[in-house]
């Protein structure tokens, strides 16, 4: 159960980056349809991830041990319809031996949420509630599917965090990170995206709040979080990259804390599509199909994704005085 909860900032995390993927999908894709606002857009998403995630500050280019997950998402896209998705629903289509589902709604984030049909190979989510458009998380549903077992190997990166002041004692301070990522060898052929980012989430000892960010290129930025998304081609073996952030953070106690926010680096491939209808469905080359469905017509933007993704998971306690 605690591996599981070690997830916990990833899946809110992917729920902002995939957010951020639907703009930078739509922001390139050419939505011929909805110039004329007769059609309603939305953004469908089947994922194949191997997570691998620790407290350390530094992750070398050596054998780790990945947990896999499946993740279907999807969003209904702002448009000039203002229309809902009536009555969604999710089918994941899979061999795979799970061990646990989770889920993220507009009406309430679930840890754990089983699916209301489990006959394997086939496991189904339904809501009787309309998923109404926007640009939020909140206008959004993802559903994950955790296997079970591990797989061992090499990143093929290094990664190193650091946090200045990681010590809290003012009210109020000002935190540096500064992330190095050191390509170590060359990425597979199918990867297209790297992406490194920074969660400085809000705990129960701090608040905080996103300052600056370097470089500015290729940078998107919530209010606790900030992401670089690079394309694979643009990165060099045997080279260091450095990326730097700032943020305020707001002691919530009177003791010191010690707070490091989450650093964590996705290496991904996806390959983008459209379709007209009540449903789609999605094949991914892992061997999972994802059927996303509504009970009105809506033009779907799909995209396929998989990868793997490091994260350094953020560290927030009260110092013994």
């Amino acid at each position: 159960m605690a591996i599981y909860r070690r997830f916990l900032w990833k899946t809110w995390f992917s729920v902002f980056s995939l957010v951020l993927c639907a703009i930078l999908v739509f922001s390139s894709v050419a939505v011929v349809g909805a110039t004329d606002g007769t059609e309603n857009w939305a953004f469908v998403e089947l994922r194949h991830f191997y997570q691998y995630t620790t407290s350390d500050d530094y992750i070398s280019n050596t054998p780790q041990s990945f947990s896999p997950w499946w993740g279907v998402y999807f969003l209904n896209w702002a448009d000039e319809t203002h229309e809902p998705i009536v009555n969604p629903n999710v089918t994941l289509i899979s061999d795979s031996a799970f061990s646990q589902f989770r889920a993220h709604l507009p009406w309430g984030y679930h840890d754990l949420l089983a699916p209301n049909v489990t006959d394997p190979p086939k496991y189904m989510w339904f809501w009787e509630r309309n998923l109404l458009e926007g640009t939020e998380p909140a206008h959004s549903l993802t559903v994950w599917a955790f296997e079970a077992g591990s797989s061992v190997f090499a990143p093929g990166l290094s990664l190193e965090r650091k946090v200045s002041p990681s010590i809290i004692q003012s009210p109020v301070a000002v935190q540096r990170i500064d992330i190095r990522l050191t390509i170590e060898q060359p990425f597979p052929e199918s990867v297209n995206s790297v992406s490194v980012g920074i969660g400085a989430w809000w705990s129960e000892h701090v608040f905080t709040e996103f300052l600056a960010a370097s470089p500015r290129e290729s940078v998107v930025y919530g209010q606790q979080e900030v992401q670089w998304h690079i394309p694979a081609g643009q990165l060099e073996v045997g080279k260091t990259y450095k990326l730097k952030a700032l943020f305020r953070v707001y002691k919530r106690v009177e003791e010191a804390v010690l707070y490091k926010p989450n650093v964590g680096v996705t290496v991904s491939y996806r390959t983008p599509q459209e379709a007209l209808g009540n449903s789609v469905t999605l094949h991914h080359p892992d061997g999972a199909t994802a059927i996303v469905s509504g009970e009105n017509e809506v033009r779907w933007v799909i995209i396929v994704t998989g990868g793997y993704s490091l994260t350094m998971s953020k560290v927030s306690k009260i110092l013994p005085v």
